[in-house]
């Protein structure tokens, strides 16, 4: 199998792309993309303000009545809409203090650039007074989406790994993965997927392997403390967003290395006054590699075992085009495989199952940043089984759990975020049905000392049955232009013990603690610069960062050998974080970032580094996207050694993982076909994430999208941008 895949990844790769060879009638031809980059006219640069409205052009020149949706290009100064071949497009461009300039792209044969100058147009107004509405200027995010993104792979570990001060940590293939944010802990990461938080009940932490990356629209990471409502988000945020299926039907199908393989299906349908989009996954491996076992001598060859899992996963979008109102539905289900490590056979038979349902109803924007009005309501429900028949052990557990939530704008530029959370956990694992109800919310309002300069203050309330706490944060920027800025926040955060700590059922090795404490970051401080070229080819980001952690929930055994959480003294973590994009006219792009950091626990009279935190790590990649030839990404990722454990003196050696992707698309007969390829620890690298759970050598994947041509026209469906703006807003015209 591994020789055929490799002829037909050859053969996808670097072979010239089918659709040029073709002439199609517009509406059944391959469509392409067209960027459209707006400039200034006397100086060429990038006029960010600009938003643009592109029609097609019907018989006569004459333009649609709607404008056409849009998205970001890699370079977040353009915007890329989707073209068919033959047709023939408008584009208006509107920018405050410039003239409108009205542009025709005739004739599109093939994906394009087309850059748009435009002359100031001078304007006398009267005297007035002026307030300027800035956004939260001094706080590190980022955002990722599909766009970004389309080289990096169908997991969302891999999305997450490219940012800087993000690590993602797993116990081999198929198994959960988690997040941590600058030398945190993954229960410090407050992770939530259509406003819906997804940590584990138990353990607080969130199982990033559930949501294939396929299902998403875009991601938005924020680091810092106090910048979330309610509890939780004591390292930073997570917030996913599930996707709209475009319109038609498409059918995916992919296979890789140890038995891998996984099938798509994606409908999108228009209907009078609705849109409703569909997406389902199943996927299945075996992840019978081999592997050295380095805890016998000599290392022998062995082969893993009870590593397989299977899951499947189906959104549905209910979207109103004359409201805006959203109903998602969303079904999970895993089962997998519980191996132990290398050395350790006993759970060679142990299975774990966890299936997850959610509704939610949102009225508001759904697309767009934390800016944006919106009001949701939802609820989740969870039943997690474990089960070991060689043992006759079983363990299970079922949650459910409401959540209403909203974010807007008052008067004054006054933001407010808030969310409320009711919680009911039982089961074998517990020693009773628990209930929790907590909420909070966050204010705050960016307020302009001059042109330059911004302050942000903001306080969070957080309030549950046990405790209440108030989060206070401080931001400063200042501005000079689009391409330097300098920002300072400290900032404080709060978590709750989990329900495994409190009221995990006494067993052998464990036991709750009922007497803790929530933990507070008492401080969390970061200073940061951005600095761009003068054409915006060059990006780059570093930032320092500090964080102190009072009560830390850790799980320590006792003189009697039996695990138990305990409120440690302290938790610090302080370091560097730089991110470097460069970005120029024509293909190629590239992308690096790197971590210094220190983590530790400090008890009374010493202090101990905190397991698998990386003192260095870095992340380096390369991607040529083109019209006329395949697309194709390399990236390097590099871990230094981490400790295994608070006390013991092991470590795992460092690695580095050299990983390639390609991406072919054609048109066979009514379909755009795409075909990806990925071939990962191309070095076939020996590392562990977790101490002796080993990871495969190298591994082939390939997949085939298959998407139909035949699309329902929209009859009323505007998009109006900002270019560069950060702000993914979609508001619609009236026909």
């Amino acid at each position: 199998m591994r020789g055929g895949a490799l002829v037909l990844l050859a053969v996808g790769l670097f072979s010239p792309r089918l659709s040029e060879a073709q002439a199609l009638p517009a509406d059944e031809a391959v469509r392409v993309e067209v960027t459209v980059r707006v400039l200034e006219a006397a100086s060429g640069r990038p006029v960010t303000t600009a938003r643009l409205r592109i029609f097609a052009l019907g018989e006569g020149d004459t333009p649609g009545s709607a404008s056409m949706p849009a998205i970001p290009s890699a370079d977040s100064e353009a915007l890329t809409f989707s073209a068919a071949i033959g047709a023939s497009y408008r584009v208006v461009t509107h920018a405050f203090g410039y003239e409108t300039r009205t542009v025709d792209i005739r004739n599109v044969r093939r994906s394009r650039r087309v850059e748009i100058r435009i002359e100031r147009a001078p304007m006398r107004v009267a005297d007035v007074r002026a307030s300027v509405q800035k956004g939260e200027l001094a706080i590190t995010r980022h955002r990722l989406d599909r766009s970004t993104q389309a080289l990096a792979g169908p997991r969302l570990a891999d999305w997450l790994r490219s940012l800087p001060g993000f690590d993602v940590t797993g116990r081999g293939p198929g198994g959960p993965e988690t997040v941590t944010i600058r030398g945190s802990r993954a229960a410090a990461v407050d992770v939530t997927l259509d406003g819906i938080p997804l940590a584990d009940p138990l353990t607080g932490a969130a199982d990033l392997s559930l949501v294939p990356a396929a299902t998403l629209e875009s991601v938005v990471a924020t680091a810092g403390a106090g910048l979330s409502p309610g509890w939780g988000g004591g390292a930073g945020s997570i917030r996913l967003q599930s996707r709209d299926a475009a319109q038609g039907v498409a059918i995916g199908m992919g296979a890789g290395s140890f038995g891998r393989v996984a099938t798509d299906l994606e409908v999108g349908i228009l209907g009078p006054g609705i849109e409703v989009s569909g997406f389902g996954r199943f996927q299945t491996a075996r992840n019978d590699f081999a592997f050295h076992n380095r805890t016998l001598p000599s290392g022998p060859v062995e082969r893993r075992i009870n590593a397989d899992y299977q899951s499947w996963a189906g959104v549905v979008r209910i979207r109103s085009r004359t409201r805006p109102l959203t109903v998602i539905g969303r079904l999970n289900s895993v089962e997998r495989g519980a191996p132990g490590h290398m050395s350790n056979h006993v759970w060679d038979a142990a299975r774990w199952n966890e299936r997850s349902s959610t509704i939610g109803l949102a009225w508001g924007h759904t697309i767009g940043g934390s800016e944006d009005p919106r009001v949701s309501l939802s609820w989740g429900g969870r039943t997690q089984a474990f089960t070991d028949p060689r043992i006759d052990r079983r363990g299970g557990l079922r949650a459910d759990q409401v959540v209403a939530s909203g974010n807007g704008r008052l008067p004054a530029d006054v933001r407010v975020s808030w969310r409320g959370t009711w919680e009911r956990v039982g089961g074998e694992v517990l020693a009773g049905p628990s209930t929790r109800i907590s909420g909070g919310g966050r204010i705050s309002r960016p307020v302009g000392l001059s042109p330059a300069w911004t302050l942000e203050p903001s306080i969070s309330l957080s309030v549950a049955d046990e405790a209440m706490a108030a989060s206070p944060s401080l931001g400063l920027s200042w501005t000079s232009g689009p391409n330097l800025r300098f920002w300072g926040r400290v900032g404080q955060g709060v978590r709750l013990p989990t329900f495994a700590d409190l009221f995990l059922r006494p067993g052998t090795g464990a036991r709750p603690n009922p007497d803790l404490s929530p933990e507070r970051v008492r401080l969390d401080a970061e200073l940061g610069a951005e600095v761009k070229g003068a054409r915006g080819a060059l990006t780059v980001r570093p930032t320092a960062f500090y964080r102190h952690t009072d009560d830390p929930i850790i799980w320590l055994p006792s003189v009697v050998a039996v695990w138990q959480p305990v409120n440690a003294g302290t938790l610090y973590a302080m370091g560097l974080e730089t991110s470097l994009r460069w970005y120029r006219e024509g293909p190629w792009r590239a992308d690096a970032s790197a971590t210094l950091q220190r983590s530790r626990i400090g008890f009374t009279s010493s202090s101990h580094p905190l397991p698998y935190q990386p003192v260095a790590s870095g992340r380096i990649s390369l991607e040529r996207r083109s019209p006329t030839r395949p697309d194709i990404g390399a990236d390097l990722e590099v871990r230094g050694a981490r400790r295994t454990s608070l006390n013991g003196p092991h470590e795992l050696r460092p690695f580095a993982l050299v990983n390639l992707r390609g991406r072919q698309t054609f048109h066979i007969e009514g379909f755009d076909a795409t075909l990806d390829a990925e071939i990962r620890n191309v070095l076939s690298t020996t590392y562990e994430r977790i101490e002796l759970f080993p990871e495969p050598g190298r591994t082939l994947e390939l997949r085939v999208t298959l998407r139909s041509t035949k699309r329902t026209r929209l009859q009323a469906h505007a998009t109006n941008r900002s270019l560069g703006s950060g702000r993914h807003r979609l508001p619609r015209d009236k026909p």
